[in-house]
């Protein structure tokens, strides 16, 4: 257990929060590890194990598990002292700390791949969904029928549709889909479920969990381009597509739902070998 004041959190209430942030199985178990020697959040803690525990892993720990209290508030019952105590805890830097890297991105044409690679046309539908709207994989797993705004949609099924997602904070957001997106999503639906059981309100993927679906995910990736990818690195290379294709900055930020513009900015550095590589047919 993860103690906090007098406050207890189950293991699995904080592995399932990073879940929902793409972290691996061996990086929420780092985590915990580390976690599990901290006891109280508090600022003496966390000298004494940043102290005893020399590295970068120890430190993240520390400040995903200090996002995990902050952002569920509510549930995690923290009084305004709590908050401010929690807020005001210094996690230095660690000397060893890895340099940041730039994201790693695929390919529209190996995205596409992958989309062969797929048995099922569910998972066929998450991938596109994922790559094409540059969905957080909390976005795509609070995805509901409702969600999809079809009726308006029908109305000219030519043009893009619009589906309605919670992003970060709580915040909701709409996005764009393609048509051929759209119509593929509800044939889906209309085969899959049966209307008299279907809640529309319900989690459209609910059959299967966020761990399972990057394990199907690296699994087709590695048969289909021979490296494994996660559903976040859909999202920057849709991103890195975008600005290939023209998009400015300002343009991407609005459409990955960035509310800070030094986000979306690295995507600028992704593509610096493309610019070397077209600035070599200029005379």
């Amino acid at each position: 257990m993860l103690v906090q004041g007098e406050k207890i959190f189950p293991e699995t209430r904080f592995a399932e929060w990073l879940d929902l942030k793409d972290r691996s199985e061996k990086t929420k178990k780092e985590y915990l590890y580390y976690l599990r020697k901290l006891g109280d959040f508090n600022q003496t803690n966390v000298d004494a194990l940043l102290s005893r525990f020399k590295n970068r892993v120890c430190r993240a720990a520390i400040k995903n598990y200090r996002k995990f209290l902050l952002r569920n508030r509510v549930e995690t019952n923290l009084t305004p002292d709590q908050i401010v105590l929690i807020q005001d805890v210094d996690v230095p830097e660690v000397s060893n700390k890895a340099k940041r890297k730039k994201p790693e991105v695929i390919t529209k044409e190996e995205v596409e791949l992958i989309l062969d690679a797929f048995d099922r046309e569910s998972h066929k539908i998450m991938l596109l969904l994922t790559y094409r709207c540059a969905l957080r994989i909390s976005e795509l797993f609070s995805i509901s029928k409702r969600s999809f705004y079809f009726e308006a949609w029908k109305k000219d099924m030519s043009k893009n549709g619009i589906l309605k997602v919670k992003g970060k904070g709580g915040k909701i957001d709409t996005i764009l889909v393609k048509p051929h997106i759209m119509l593929r999503v509800l044939r889906f639906i209309n085969t899959s479920y049966k209307p008299e059981t279907f809640d529309p309100s319900a989690p459209l993927f609910s059959f299967i969990s966020p761990a399972r679906w990057r394990t199907i995910l690296s699994r087709a990736s590695k048969k289909a381009i021979g490296r494994h990818i996660n559903p976040h690195l859909l999202r920057h290379s849709y991103a890195t597509y975008l600005l290939e294709q023209g998009w400015d900055i300002k343009r991407i930020q609005v459409f990955l739902r960035h509310e800070d513009i030094s986000s979306t900015q690295v995507y600028v550095q992704v593509s610096k070998k493309q610019l070397s590589e077209d600035y070599q047919n200029i005379d």
